[in-house]
């Protein structure tokens, strides 16, 4: 068993061609410090961050909140400086930290603002902090005056494997009936697209919606295993750019489809991207300041650094499964349905509106989430229980500055997921008061708090 282990330890460890890892970090760095301005465009750093009077928390995450101020555009200077650092390797240890810590600090601060490609980058930018990706074709190496033209296999290998597991989970989680065999929730968009330019007329048949549902599963369960094999490689990726192009023109999903383009690109041998950088090392070479070391540093790489590589993975494949023991309907509770690659499987919908008791008056104040909450934020709400429960104990504080010492809050919810139809969602008739805002998992396991929803 030694023996194996120290085998496949070799095998990783073995030095390959560096240029795979450049192309990546200079591509990251540059997507990543548009969308830091991009924010910073649209104003969505003061619509998202700034205005809110209240930010749903992640379970534990409640200490982290806003900065004051102009704190926020601080956070998002640091992100587009640290992104741009990154591209072009300066300071490259530092600012990939930097940029980890930053990122991952502001998609930890509203759960409604939660989208997969965000936990995705913050994946990735963690996996750059341990990469020796700036030692080739950096400033770093400018200064320094010397790179390496090879780096050990397990750092190339863990983007491959990082891209691997979010394609492979989100066709797994697609192999549902209502994605395969009713089309939804791609019934319901295409025909919100039929007046796209040439193919939006297809999008009005029924038809598209079943080719769009089966491609899509069969694209996710396959394409990390034709991107790895050589004959099919050239056609897996033509089918990456059409397959994400597509879905950046029909859908709201931001600067995604790009990063997974260019990510992408890890899969192609060495020599595709030393020809794509070559004019530039040969620039670097030519002015005298930079030699280039055919073989790695010869400093080994920590057992510490592979164990933690070992043990992300390890959470990235079980994070993804922790659904199926922990929800028997998880389009309704969404228990395990965050961090887990579910990438656009449902269309939902719901109305919530709260009624505020005082128990010793009997006196009822009717309560419109959009009196305290974003549209942004009322829309998420709405529909994910745990967020309701922590809304509802945000509520009891407004009220208790009243003068209501113990206020009962109900709910009146209504819920749509693919098509469904309006169903009540939280049983009316109980005090959600009653439940402790810090044991949020068990009041989403109990069931008697719903109505009777869907089939199971």
């Amino acid at each position: 068993m030694i023996d194996v282990i120290n085998k496949y330890r070799r095998h990783l460890l073995e030095e390959i061609s560096i240029w795979p890892l450049v192309t990546l970090r200079v591509a990251f760095g540059l997507l990543m410090t548009f969308a830091a301005l991009r924010f910073w465009y649209y104003g969505w750093i003061d619509e998202l961050y700034i205005q809110p009077d209240f930010h749903f928390s992640y379970f534990g995450m409640d200490w982290i909140q806003p900065l004051p101020g102009i704190g926020m555009y601080l956070v998002f200077a640091g992100l587009a400086i640290s992104a741009f650092c990154i591209a072009i390797g300066f300071k490259f240890r530092l600012m990939s930290v930097s940029y980890f810590l930053l990122f991952t600090y502001v998609e930890l601060l509203d759960k409604a603002t939660y989208l997969n490609h965000y936990y995705f980058i913050s994946i990735v930018a963690f996996l750059l902090c341990f990469s020796p990706a700036h030692k080739a074709l950096s400033v770093d190496v400018w200064r320094k005056g010397s790179s390496v033209s090879k780096v050990p296999r397990f750092f190339i290998w863990s983007f491959m494997l990082q891209l691997g597991i979010v394609y492979f989970f989100a066709g797994v989680a697609k192999l549902h009936s209502e994605w395969l065999f009713a089309a939804m929730p791609m019934r319901t968009w295409l025909p919100a697209r039929a007046d796209m330019p040439i193919i939006g007329w297809l999008f009005m048949y029924e038809e598209t919606a079943y080719v769009f549902s089966w491609a899509g599963a069969l694209y996710d369960l396959s394409i990390a295993f034709l991107l790895c094999w050589r004959i099919t490689r050239p056609f897996a990726y033509l089918s990456v750019v059409v397959f994400h192009i597509l879905t950046w023109m029909l859908f709201p999903i931001g600067i995604f489809p790009w990063v997974m383009i260019f990510m992408t690109l890890i899969f192609f041998p060495a020599h595709y991207h030393a020809f794509i950088w070559s004019p530039i090392q040969r620039f670097f070479e030519a002015s005298g300041r930079v030699v280039s070391r055919l073989t790695a540093e010869r400093n080994p790489v920590p057992s510490i650094i592979l164990g933690v590589f070992v043990l992300h993975f390890i959470v990235q494949l079980v994070t993804p499964l922790r659904s199926h023991w922990q929800s028997e309907n998880i389009f309704w509770d969404e228990l395990g349905f965050r961090f887990s690659w579910r990438v656009m499987l449902i269309e939902k919908a719901g109305a919530i509106e709260f009624y505020v008791v005082d128990p010793r008056t009997g006196r009822k104040a009717i309560v419109a989430p959009s009196e305290h909450l974003t549209k942004l934020q009322e829309r998420e709400m709405a529909t994910q229980p745990d967020m309701i429960i922590e809304y509802v104990h945000y509520l009891a504080d407004i009220y208790r500055e009243k003068g209501i010492e113990s206020p009962e809050i109900y709910a009146d919810s209504w819920v749509a997921v693919n098509g469904s139809g309006s169903q009540r969602f939280i049983d009316p008739k109980v005090n959600l008061m009653s439940v402790d805002p810090n044991d949020r998992l068990s009041w989403m396991l109990k069931q008697e708090y719903y109505v009777q929803f869907g089939e199971k």
